[in-house]
């Protein structure tokens, strides 16, 4: 302090030492210049190797010189009372070696009452690099407690580490004399120990705007009274909390805005007219085009799909594309897209829709259910059925057909029966097998078409070679008709021969 002493008796008395400095009784003080325009001008390089101090500003408080990497930790201990009187904040900064984050700047705070540390806590800028651990205690020195600080270097070099501090309520007394020491702070000498936790990097009580003060890489005139980005929180009057990028103004030329907002449980994007056009609520539900989604996804509007749409319904309900229409994957182990016009998706299906379970794919309609579907093909085999839905064949029916035109390519159509290497039953064998099974030969029972049904072409061949066998029966009745014929008239020729020659 002896070099403050002297200045303050060179001021009091008025002494020029210098043709270039004026220390006057009373005025302005120049140091390197005769007309100082402040209290105190220094022309050149101020060079203190102590503490520099005022109005609660306390400069190169201590420095360290470069530490190893072992031990992980070092200690300072302060002047400053461990009293209620008192809440410093410390600014320590430097540099580390061999990391791709050199910098560190941090700034240590804390509040000492009734025995205990308060709002303890540091903050590094961001950007910074962070210590892994702080700690502050207590220690005792000639019947006084102090602070004493602790730092982990992180196993890493440090240098160049400089600490200064700001204390309204301190004095000068309070940062000079500071000692460290490497390792951490020795629990046999300190009689409290607090690890002080970190704040967050950024804090923002209002508003942060991100100006362009001039016209350089933009399309129009940008007026600066109107942030291009503007970080908002719940204290500001806008209504909003989030980002803000682009001017709500026609200051810019097409300008790009866009609002993030994060009030009422909810995330948004918005447009220049604050309309939600992006929003996703507490419950996890996000809208496009609408700011209130009742489902996890809801679209206002026309949506394109460049790929696949999957979901898994699980017992809840499944997508709904628009207006009725439905797409669900998982209900009863299959998949199901239609169109709903009551009721709800996954129970009353009324409308139409398909359903896709294991290897089959259902066509229903209003009333349907999945178990009775109307219409089901199976891709794998190609069966189709119509009313049913485990089709035997490539086309079952439930119920009646009704067309106007019916076409069935048959093979072994019986043309064979006109064959004349062709045998027919004689009349009694066919008589005698009638009484016997109650229907044709080659023709199946009612009891073989109740159960196993009858094939269309089958059945049109069968009847054909009946019909073509009758034919050949009354080809042949009528032949043996005519012979008889014959025979009579013979006969008859004879008998009138021999009456005549009886005369």
């Amino acid at each position: 302090m002896n070099k403050w002493i002297i200045v303050a008796y060179f001021l009091l008395n008025g002494i020029n030492l210098d043709a270039q400095n004026t220390f006057p009784s009373s005025g302005n003080v120049g140091i390197g210049t005769t007309s100082p325009g402040n209290k105190l001008t220094v022309l050149g390089s101020i060079h203190s190797s102590g503490t520099v101090g005022g109005n609660g500003g306390f400069y190169n408080v201590l420095q360290i010189t470069p530490l190893g990497d072992a031990p992980a930790y070092f200690y300072f201990d302060t002047n400053i009372p461990a009293t209620d009187q008192f809440a410093p904040q410390l600014h320590i900064n430097g540099y580390t070696y061999g990391a791709s984050n050199r910098a560190l700047k941090v700034t240590l705070g804390w509040y000492y009452y009734a025995g205990n540390f308060y709002w303890t806590q540091y903050h590094s800028d961001l950007g910074y690099r962070k210590p892994s651990r702080i700690r502050v205690g207590k220690y005792t020195k000639n019947g006084s407690q102090y602070i004493r600080v602790e730092i982990a270097n992180d196993g890493i070099y440090w240098s160049n580490y400089n600490i200064s501090a700001v204390d309204v309520g301190g004095s000068i007394t309070h940062y000079e004399g500071w000692t460290w020491a490497q390792g951490e702070m020795p629990v046999s000498t300190t009689s409290q120990i607090t690890v002080v936790e970190r704040s967050i990097d950024v804090q923002i009580d209002g508003r942060l705007d991100l100006i362009h003060a001039t016209t350089d890489n933009v399309p129009g005139a940008v007026l600066s009274s109107y942030p291009l980005a503007s970080f908002i929180n719940k204290g500001s009057g806008n209504g909003y909390r989030g980002l803000q990028i682009g001017a709500p103004t026609g200051d810019i030329l097409s300008p790009v805005y866009l609002k993030v907002t994060g009030t009422s449980n909810r995330f948004s994007i918005l447009n220049e007219s604050d309309q939600e056009n992006f929003t996703i609520l507490s419950n996890g539900n996000t809208g496009i085009g609408t700011s209130s989604p009742s489902e996890k996804l809801a679209v206002s509007g026309n949506a394109i799909f460049a790929g696949s749409i999957l979901a898994s319904a699980s017992g809840s309900r499944p997508i709904q594309l628009s207006n009725g229409m439905i797409y669900s994957n998982g209900d009863n182990g299959g998949w199901a897209f239609g169109y709903h016009a009551k009721g709800s998706a996954g129970t009353d299906r009324g409308g139409f829709g398909f359903y896709g379970s294991g290897n089959g794919l259902d066509y229903y309609y209003v009333g349907d259910s999945y178990a009775n579907p109307t219409i089901t093909t199976y891709p794998d085999n190609g069966n189709v059925g119509i009313g049913t839905r485990f089709p035997s064949d490539k086309l079952s029916v439930n119920g009646n057909i009704r067309a106007k035109k019916l076409i069935v390519s048959q093979t072994g159509w019986p043309d064979y029966v006109f064959d004349p290497a062709y045998k027919l039953k004689p009349l009694s064998e066919l008589s005698a097998f009638i009484q016997k099974h109650q229907h044709l030969p080659d023709m199946p029972s009612a009891k073989e078409v109740e159960e196993k049904g009858i094939s269309v072409g089958d059945n049109q061949a069968l009847l054909l070679k009946k019909i073509e066998e009758l034919t050949l029966y009354i080809i042949k009745i009528n032949k043996e008709h005519l012979q008889s014929l014959n025979s009579i008239e013979q006969l008859q020729k004879r008998i009138t021969e021999l009456e005549k020659n009886k005369k």
